[in-house]
């Protein structure tokens, strides 16, 4: 059967809409003035780094110093746990109004801060990687990474430059350490590469996919298999900087 009806939750306007378009509920709430971009949240990184002229988000390089004060990057199920969404709703609110001394407040509460930063690039309008670094790289996730060649390496490298903008890379590159460095702990946080992947995977890169009337129950598989696809490929990516970190400029780490 297919879906009559599209109801999609917009959490920034706390909207229901029902429509029978194939446009996003987002273009509609744009196009009728309702919905605009916001400074930080729900914008792209390119054009964060247009405004701001930095090419990776103050409101990251925040809330990633926090999350890795060592009372919170213990913390046990570190982005699996949620935090208080009323909470994060307020840091969003006032991140978009250039409040970022709000992230302070809530310096001990690693699940807002965690669920904060999820919550930037689940909405984001472009994702952080573009699916297309999936299909290149889909050969070279299933080699084991320690029997990676050297011709891998140039490729991986080749990939990520290629297909990410100047802001994108940067942020990835942030990122990236930052997951490594939550693995670290994860004696503690008991988040491994996959555990933080299944989290963090299908909010970093995701297709521009809108569900409309016409989608039906085999659409609805794709996205299911594109979740996993994502998974796949941020637990590797997250697993080959861990064990080559000078890749993103680091000293190397143990993956025991």
């Amino acid at each position: 059967n297919k879906i009559r009806r599209q109801i999609v939750y917009d959490s920034k306007t706390n909207l229901l809409i029902a429509s029978g378009s194939k446009r996003s509920s987002r273009e509609i709430l744009e196009r009728k003035g309702i919905y605009k971009n916001e400074p930080i949240f729900g914008n792209t990184l390119k054009e964060i780094y247009h405004k701001s002229q930095n090419p990776v988000p103050p409101f990251i390089c925040k809330i990633v110093e926090l999350i890795e004060k060592p009372e919170n990057i213990k913390s046990m199920g570190l982005y699996r746990t949620s935090g208080n969404l009323a909470t994060i709703q307020k840091i969003r609110l006032a991140a978009d109004n250039g409040r970022l001394d709000i992230l302070d407040n809530f310096s001990k509460d690693p699940d807002v801060l965690t669920g904060s930063l999820k919550l930037f690039f689940r909405e984001l309008k472009e994702p952080l990687m573009p699916y297309c670094i999936f299909n290149q790289m889909a050969d070279i996730i299933k080699i084991p990474l320690n029997q990676l060649t050297t011709k891998d390496h140039q490729k991986i490298r080749s990939i990520i430059v290629k297909y990410m903008y100047e802001s994108n890379l940067a942020t990835f590159r942030v990122i990236m350490r930052h997951l490594v460095e939550v693995v670290k702990h994860k004696e503690d946080n008991k988040m491994d590469a996959y555990n933080l992947a299944i989290c963090w995977g299908p909010s970093l890169i995701f297709p521009n996919v809108t569900i409309g009337p016409e989608s039906t129950i085999e659409s609805t598989k794709d996205l299911v298999s594109l979740s996993h696809d994502a998974t796949r490929l941020t637990d590797f990516l997250i697993g080959y900087y861990q064990m080559y970190p000078a890749e993103l400029g680091g000293r190397p780490v143990s993956l025991v």
